[in-house]
Parts: structure tokens; sequence; C-alpha cells
């Protein structure tokens, strides 16, 4: 159920680029430090995650146009890069609704629908 105190593009936002709490915190965490360029272990120590959750989450950041990753001496660095204005407001926004409401925020997170290819993915899944 959507909650009224969380703008559209909050909304929006969550959808279709924020599919776990892992992107959420390190999309956060970046967007927080937009002059750092950490590497994808000093992002997972930072938000206390796996460093290969962390990294599968600023790859798929960075594919979805919020972050850039850049190699740098045999390790890739990221850093809060949004592909255009509107993103980068939308996330600018989410920050601050999450400060504001965090509840509401992790709530939209976690009821996120699945997307087309996880269903179908998930309709041929073996039961046991």
């Amino acid at each position: 159920m959507a909650d009224a105190r969380l703008p559209d593009e909050v909304r929006a936002l969550v959808q279709s680029h924020v599919p776990s709490m892992v992107h959420l915190d390190a999309l956060l965490w970046l967007s927080g430090s937009p002059d750092a360029s950490p590497t994808a272990d000093a992002v997972a120590a930072a938000i206390g995650v796996e460093p290969e959750a962390a990294a599968r989450a600023l790859r798929e950041l960075a594919a979805s146009g919020l972050a850039a990753g850049e190699e740098d001496g045999g390790e890739t660095r990221f850093r809060f890069a949004p592909r255009g204005e509107s993103l980068r407001h939308a996330a600018g926004t989410l920050a601050e609704m999450y400060r504001r409401f965090p509840v509401q925020v992790i709530r939209a997170v976690y009821e996120r629908p699945p997307s087309p290819v996880q269903q179908l993915a998930d309709a041929f899944r073996l039961r046991s």
C-alpha cells in the first residue's frame, strides 16, 4: 500500500531502481559522500553487508543510471552519478524522505512488486 507521505518521484525511484535494502543503503551512502569514490569493499564495510552483495548492488545502481563505476588499478571505484537532473532530484528527495520517514521508505522497498523477469523465473522454479 502506497504511503501518502512519500512523493510519487520517490515511489517511482524505488520501483525502478531500488530492489533491495542493500541497494537503498549503498545509494544513500554514495549520495551522502558525493566526492568519494569507494570500492565495493569499502561500501560493504560502511553499510554492514557482504562485499559481494555491495558489489552487485553498486553494479546495478551504475547500470540503472544512479552511480558510475570506474576502473582504478584493477579495482572498480563507484561514485554517486545520477544520469540526468530528474534522477539526481529524485535521489535527493529519497534521502530526505528516508531521514524523515524511514519506516515508510523501507516499506516501499519491501512492498515493491517483483519484476516481470523475476515473475517468469519464479514460474519455472522447481518446487519440492
